[in-house]
């Protein structure tokens, strides 16, 4: 609707699916839906969400979420990234993250809030990150999350195959990691 609006020639969307993304998207109408699922498989093509968390020197949090999107969603669907407390919360009192993963159960878990949420009382982040995974694989969900508390401490959780990260500190880049197995 907003191309009309705007002018833009408009297409049948099918015509937008050639080669071997036609060949998945008529694998997936006749019911391989197995193919929906691989999207997390360590050999499928990099893509996907773009998430941050920060602590400046004040002590204030924040946390930003930008998504790849998700292939084969229905029409019209949001996804987690842009819900407050699914995929991105902060709080200056406990902390901040940022999650990844398949949008219900993301939603359903409230995800970023949850992992913000365990950091109650100065609980350590990859304790907090952990048990918030967990609600999330509890729901048949995948996916992950960065998180960092209010003294500046870091941590990361997923239960898919990779997910990438890093960390930097005031001075730089303090630490890169792509690790092949999972946080959990």
């Amino acid at each position: 609707r907003f191309a009309q609006r705007a002018g833009v020639e408009m297409c049948a969307t099918r015509s937008l699916l050639v080669g071997r993304e036609l060949t998945r998207w008529q694998r997936i109408r006749a019911g391989e839906s197995h193919l929906v699922r691989t999207e997390f498989s360590p050999h499928a093509k990099p893509h996907g969400t773009v998430g941050a968390v920060a602590r400046d020197r004040k002590g204030r949090l924040a946390a930003a979420t930008s998504t790849g999107g998700t292939q084969d969603k229905a029409p019209g669907r949001v996804g987690d990234s842009a819900i407050i407390g699914g995929g991105t919360f902060a709080d200056d009192r406990r902390g901040a993250a940022s999650c990844t993963g398949w949008g219900e159960p993301v939603l359903r878990a409230v995800l970023a809030k949850s992992a913000v949420d365990a950091l109650v009382n100065g609980r350590d982040p990859v304790v907090a990150s952990r048990a918030a995974l967990r609600e999330l694989t509890r729901l048949s969900g995948f996916g992950g999350m960065i998180v960092v508390d209010r003294s500046g401490r870091a941590a990361a959780a997923f239960n898919t195959p990779r997910m990438a990260r890093g960390l930097a500190d005031s001075r730089g880049l303090a630490v890169l990691v792509e690790r092949r197995e999972r946080w959990r």
